[in-house]
């Protein structure tokens, strides 16, 4: 069903009623981002761009039954005057978020190295892997536990950064 608001999203940008942001002048604005089952959207800080998401959402809502989980909502602001942002939060009914945030384990808007972002990983992967030496498996479930569990942690990681040879490194010792 989520198929439906994308399309929606679509027309909407199409018809310039949602306006969504600019990445690149020859390229296309921005409206939405979707990895497994969590939807991000973009839009201008404006009050009419924020009533067009949130009308967008309450058709989505009618239309599939199902209703937007405001507690696992936030608002994400660059630039903006914050009585525009408390404005936007209200009418959406969604806190401001702090740009710490994180999403699958990296963080959302990175002013750090992405060295940082390895070295956390890394360090993840030496907590599970630490706790799984005292579970009671065999040898061979302990190594296929590893393998599958600390394969997996990464990924969505390597979807967005370059990994570094380093951090392959440190990464293929636990596996």
């Amino acid at each position: 069903m989520v198929e439906a608001l994308i399309w929606y999203i679509f027309k909407l940008r199409e018809e310039a009623v949602w306006k969504g942001v600019n990445v690149h002048c020859n390229l296309k604005p921005i409206t939405h981002s979707q990895f497994a089952n969590d939807t991000t959207l973009f839009g201008e800080a404006t009050i009419w761009e924020a009533k067009v998401i949130k009308d967008s959402l309450e058709m989505y809502a009618n239309v599939a039954g199902r209703r937007i989980n405001d507690k696992k909502s936030e608002i994400f602001f660059f630039n903006t005057k914050k009585n525009i942002q408390l404005k936007i939060s209200r009418l959406l009914g969604w806190p401001v978020g702090s740009l710490s945030a994180k999403y699958l384990g990296v963080p959302l808007f990175s002013g750090s190295t992405k060295t940082a972002l390895w070295e956390d990983l890394i360090s993840k992967c030496r907590q599970k892997v630490d706790a799984w030496k005292h579970k009671w498996l065999a040898l061979l479930g302990r190594i296929q536990l590893i393998k599958v569990g600390l394969s997996a942690m990464p990924i969505y990681a390597m979807s967005m950064f370059k990994l570094s040879s380093k951090a392959i490194q440190a990464l293929e010792r636990f596996l």
